[in-house]
């Protein structure tokens, strides 16, 4: 399985000019990325722009989210035909910053399906907002894997990468450490064994997000048995990009 590495600019720079300067800092280093797939996921204004002067090889675009709707009377909305129109490979669904406006489980759910309908990748993100003695977050951790995973086959399952970014190491000084990351990534598979077979879960891609940079990666790449990243933070600036991408090899 390949790594990935999904790289979520928020709401960062803030204008185009910026923007392109930033992904300049990307393709310098493209050189790095051999064996990797680097998602660059922009605000949505900045894609049009950003595809157009990147013609080369070596970088991935992705929308850091989509409707529930292709089109309509949604005002605000970003639909999945225009991250297409972008010739987005990615998306990334469900982030607890979304999660915080409203967004469901239900919801990540259908808009899952539809990037699978037109063979766009969802990073589906899960989480907990904190760790508690008994382990009920790990029930949490269940339900959200269980609701945003049902009615897809198999083949679908396997096409869907799992963030796992535990809310409560976001913007940390420090990430989980890597054998608690090593524990999630069997849970995971378990609960999807559970609901599939042992080779599809064996097939879901399991990256991990939350205050990773290059100075913490070393825990993580060695003992933490992800197939990746979503970065944050860290995806601004193109030298970390790099150096975290060379960890992942």
């Amino acid at each position: 399985m390949k790594k990935i590495l999904v790289a979520n600019w928020k709401m960062n720079p803030t204008t185009t000019k910026e923007a392109k300067k930033l992904l300049q800092g990307y393709v310098k280093n493209t050189h790095s990325f051999r064996g990797v797939d680097v998602v660059v996921c922009p605000p949505a204004y900045f894609l049009r722009s950003l595809r157009e002067q990147y013609k080369g090889k070596g970088l991935l675009f992705g929308g850091q989210t989509i409707s529930r709707y292709e089109s309509g009377s949604h005002t605000g909305e970003i639909s999945l035909p225009m991250l297409l129109d972008s010739k987005c490979s990615h998306v990334i669904l469900g982030h607890s910053e979304q999660r915080n406006t409203g967004e469901t489980n239900e919801g990540v759910n259908k808009k899952i399906k539809l990037s699978l309908k037109s063979k766009i990748a969802p990073v589906a993100c899960i989480g907990e907002s904190e760790r508690d003695e008994d382990a009920q977050y790990l029930f949490y951790i269940k339900n959200q894997i269980i609701e945003i995973f049902k009615d897809l086959t198999p083949a679908e399952a396997k096409k869907v990468v799992i963030a796992y970014e535990p809310i409560w190491a976001i913007g940390a000084k420090e990430p989980m450490k890597g054998y608690e990351m090593h524990q999630m990534v069997l849970f995971i598979r378990k609960v999807l064994m559970k609901l599939y077979s042992a080779n599809t879960a064996k097939g879901v891609a399991i990256i991990y997000g939350g205050s990773i940079n290059e100075s913490n990666m070393a825990d993580m790449n060695e003992n933490g048995f992800v197939d990746g990243l979503i970065i944050g933070r860290a995806s601004l600036d193109p030298e970390q990009v790099a150096a975290l991408a060379k960890a992942l090899k």
